[in-house]
């Protein structure tokens, strides 16, 4: 409508004689017009990117510092109790006289109670040496030495010690050692230990993002993670990624798309990246898993939907894609307008100068 409206404007008093203003003016204005307009929908376009950018990071960091939290919280919480079993003058006897089955039948329900409340996952005995006197989570084995960072830590220190820790099924677990000393002297050591994944699971439902864990294949055995996965009833495809496992997903099963970007080394030479899965679009982010010595094991991957962001995005800017082309159109056609009047100003001048020229060459003449 007001293209018609700027021709049929322009026309009224058109001719067709040359238009020397608006052949040499229309076309440069015009496209610096359109450039503008252009320059404005990518700036635009720019800042969205950044923004959704933004977002992701700042989830990225609500997530963690969440996570980091909630371990905190469970890891007082197991400490008050690994304290008060150390306080206990039977569990001292026990460990110092290595009576195994006197702290199965004293424990045991306490074990089910705290599995059945708080899902713990881990209750162990060991000797001043911290060889294990007892799992009361799997009694038949013992034996073993534990040379875990937390085991450690609680020997040098002689206090509680805490933290994450890569266990050789290929699963995180929040560790409590506390050290039992009768009298003055070590007799052994307490430990309760649990799995992170309700933590996960916690900080996905909280924030609605979905969630992922992937442990770097050097620091696993393949075959003890093949068989934890089994045990735990998990899929353990060790060959899906390159040099990493997936040992959490909230998805259930990691989507491909993700997988392949997960895969790659180290971070996957970016931090985060837009994804397209299942028909939907997402905004992907890494970030280091640490374990309770600092060195970084794992990688925690940050999942946020942003289809109905861009959706959104895409209709306000075909709107403003719309006005802005009206508007354009708008100034475009009164530029036109006032060219043509131009041309057809100096046409009429012209007529008038050779006029006037004809008349003073007539006198001329007759003189």
């Amino acid at each position: 409508m007001i293209g018609v409206t700027a021709f049929f404007a322009a026309a009224r008093r058109a001719g067709a004689s040359p238009k020397p203003v608006l052949r040499r003016l229309l076309p440069p204005l015009a496209a610096m017009v359109i450039l503008l307009m252009a320059g404005a929908g990518a700036l635009v376009w720019q800042q969205q990117s950044q923004r959704l950018a933004g977002d992701i990071t700042a989830h990225v960091r609500e997530v963690s510092g969440d996570l980091r939290e909630t371990l905190d919280q469970q890891a007082l919480g197991l400490a008050a109790v690994v304290q008060s079993i150390a306080a206990d003058a039977s569990v001292q006897k026990a460990l110092r006289e290595g009576d195994a089955a006197g702290l199965l039948a004293a424990w045991r329900p306490l074990f089910e109670t705290l599995r059945r409340e708080s899902n713990l996952t881990h209750f162990y005995f060991s000797d001043p040496r911290r060889v294990c006197l007892l799992r009361v989570h799997k009694p038949e084995k013992r034996g073993d030495r534990f040379d875990r960072f937390t085991a450690l830590e609680a020997e040098r220190t002689g206090k509680t010690a805490s933290g994450i820790e890569l266990g050789p099924l290929g699963t995180f677990t929040l560790r409590v050692v506390q050290p039992v000393f009768e009298g003055g002297a070590l007799v052994g050591y307490v430990e309760l230990g649990k799995e992170i994944e309700d933590a996960l699971q916690a900080r996905r439902d909280r924030a609605g993002f979905e969630l992922a864990v992937v442990v770097r294949k050097e620091h696993l055995n393949r075959r003890d993670w093949e068989d934890g996965m089994r045990l735990l009833g998990r899929e353990g495809d060790w060959d899906r990624l390159p040099q990493s496992v997936v040992i959490y997903a909230s998805q259930g099963r990691l989507p491909d798309a993700f997988a392949s970007w997960a895969g790659r080394d180290p971070a996957h030479g970016e931090t985060e990246r837009e994804i397209a899965s299942g028909g939907r679009d997402w905004r992907v982010a890494a970030t280091p898993l640490r374990d309770a010595s600092g060195k970084q094991v794992a990688d925690l991957l940050v999942m946020h939907d942003i289809t109905a962001d861009k959706a959104a995005f895409a209709r306000l800017l075909g709107l403003a894609g719309a006005a802005g082309g009206g508007l354009l159109a708008l100034l475009l056609a009164v530029v036109y307008i006032l060219l043509r009047r131009t041309d057809a100003g100096i046409r009429v001048q012209q007529a008038q100068l050779r006029q006037s020229e004809e008349h003073l060459s007539a006198t001329l003449r007759s003189i």
